[in-house]
């Protein structure tokens, strides 16, 4: 059970982003640092019963998210995703501020049709008229290329491009992924290339399906 405060003093231990309200994690305490919201898993020595093995980060280049720096030697950066329709600003807006009181540094949303680009600026500007300066992310599948085509306003709202590769516009995917990438060079935002099992191009998953069927010895 995670346990609240007094929190201990614990020495050493890695540095990490996360939920002003921390998980429930079981006899795992983690301990506040340098302000609210961001907690570390302190040494394996001061949890009994729960080992911990040091993570070893690949080296990677640094990205900045409108402030909000991800990758080289910053700290983890904890991002949420919003489970609402974008296009209710009402909701999204109520949600996204949930999930920044509760230590999100980057929030997701879907952006899947017209009316969920065109609201993307009021969302934004709302957020900021709030005080709210976390980053939004908008999430792009099969039109985003048309969608950041008919509504500049809504590229220039957001902070990050989230795109996959394999579901970008079936037939024409490469010039549909080129347009992403012109958009993104031309407002200058920052893209994530996310690739999962359950969007990739599937063409390409039967290919490599019959090439490795077709081995001696299939993986």
């Amino acid at each position: 059970m995670v346990r609240g405060g007094p929190w201990p003093t614990a020495r050493g231990g890695q540095p990490v982003r996360g939920t002003a309200v921390p998980p429930a994690v079981s006899n795992v305490v983690l301990v506040p640092v340098t302000g609210p919201g961001r907690f570390f898993l302190p040494p394996r020595s001061t949890i009994p019963g729960v080992f911990v093995k040091p993570v070893q980060r690949r080296k990677s280049l640094a990205v900045n998210v409108d402030g909000v720096v991800i990758g080289g030697d910053a700290p983890v950066v904890v991002q949420s995703m919003t489970n609402t329709d974008t296009a209710d600003v009402e909701s999204t807006f109520d949600q996204v501020r949930l999930l920044a009181d509760a230590g999100s540094e980057l929030v997701r949303v879907t952006v899947n049709n017209d009316d969920a680009a065109q609201a993307l600026p009021e969302i934004v500007s709302r957020l900021r008229a709030h005080g709210y300066t976390t980053p939004i992310v908008g999430d792009f599948h099969y039109n985003g290329h048309l969608l950041l085509t008919r509504y500049p306003e809504a590229a220039r709202a957001l902070a990050k491009l989230r795109i996959n590769p394999g579901n970008v516009g079936t037939k024409h995917r490469d010039a549909n992924f080129t347009k992403i990438i012109e958009v993104a060079l031309e407002y200058d935002k920052p893209i994530r290339i996310g690739v999962n099992w359950g969007s990739l191009d599937q063409r390409l998953l039967t290919e490599l399906m019959d090439e490795n069927a077709a081995r001696d010895e299939p993986m």
